[in-house]
């Protein structure tokens, strides 16, 4: 399937790209950092990288990725309800626009690698991730006003969770009545077809993080809370403190490793048979670890207290 394969050689070109940016300077001063990290980042030397560094929005769209992403999440849902609905005496089937492409530029190669009842736990819990990092991210979260990120971080993000939806059900939807070769006694969710051991643990393992990764990024918050003579280290009045709590006792930034673990619980749902899920694991591991490395090399240059013996993503390896 074309797009299958599309999505996941995106991802693993980002990987790489994130693994080239991290060690060509040029690119980790105009382009790597962002946020707090600004402050640190080595200062571009040449004039085409200082004009790619100014190419910056806020910080605070971060908040787009998960609006994008659940918007596009509900609208799957509804195009895989209609599709869902098909009764073979019917003429044609309800298909919607995004399915309607499917069927005219692609085939079903490659969409019949998972079982189609875990497709749908699987949107089902992307769903609940992304809303409740909506949530978060309106309600929880205070980036500061002046804090910037690249605009490649932007439409990186918009298109990974973008990316992410489709991977939860792209592999598994030739059960729908798209192509000829469909199979209409696999299309409806059915409690026989999911395999227990794995779908119990991953989805443990996603709310295990995902509760977590909500009391770390609280804990963030909370640090941009603190009123006049509340300062820590250097007296950064109103700015970033050390957190600690939860799992900041032990990692630089657990709210990353969070996440990799949520992407990991889905591959494990999957059963690793999702070549998009896996590409997207890997993308998120990769880019969350140049980006936590350089999390770490921002608080001991910043606050001289900072807890050096934290790790920086997997507590025991690095």
């Amino acid at each position: 399937m074309f797009l299958i394969f599309f999505i996941s050689g995106c991802l693993w070109l980002l990987a790489v790209l994130s693994l080239i940016s991290k060690k060509v300077s040029e690119l980790r001063a105009s382009v790597l950092a962002y946020g707090k990290l600004n402050a640190t980042a080595d200062q571009p030397t040449s004039n085409w990288a200082s004009y790619l560094r100014m190419w910056t929005v806020p910080k605070s769209w971060f908040a787009h990725f998960y609006v994008v992403g659940f918007l596009f999440s509900m609208y799957c849902w509804l195009e895989l309800s209609l599709a869902m609905t098909f009764k073979e005496k019917e003429q044609t089937p309800l298909l919607g626009p995004l399915l309607l492409s499917l069927q005219k530029w692609d085939s079903s190669r490659g969409s019949q690698s998972v079982n189609w009842s875990l497709c749908l736990i699987g949107l089902f819990l992307l769903t609940l991730h992304l809303a409740r990092r909506l949530y978060e991210s309106w309600f929880i979260e205070k980036p500061s006003p002046l804090a910037r990120m690249h605009l490649s971080h932007y439409f990186v993000g918009l298109g990974f969770y973008g990316a992410m939806v489709f991977g939860t059900w792209l592999e598994g939807v030739a059960a729908l009545p798209i192509w000829l070769d469909y199979n209409p006694a696999s299309r409806s969710f059915c409690y026989q077809d999911i395999p227990i051991v794995t779908t119990s643990i991953g989805t443990i393992l996603f709310l295990y993080a995902s509760k977590h990764q909500y009391r770390c990024h609280c804990i963030l918050a909370s640090l941009r809370t603190n009123n006049k003579g509340d300062d820590d280290d250097d007296g950064k009045r109103n700015s970033y403190r050390i957190p600690h709590g939860d799992w900041f006792e032990f990692l630089v930034a657990p709210h990353y490793t969070c996440d990799v673990l949520i992407y990991l619980s889905l591959c494990i749902i999957y059963q690793a048979r999702s070549i998009i899920l896996l590409s997207g694991l890997f993308w998120t591991f990769l880019n969350l670890s140049v980006t936590a490395s350089e999390t770490k090399t921002w608080y001991i240059s910043t606050f001289p207290t900072y807890p050096k013996h934290r790790w920086i993503m997997v507590p025991g390896l690095f």
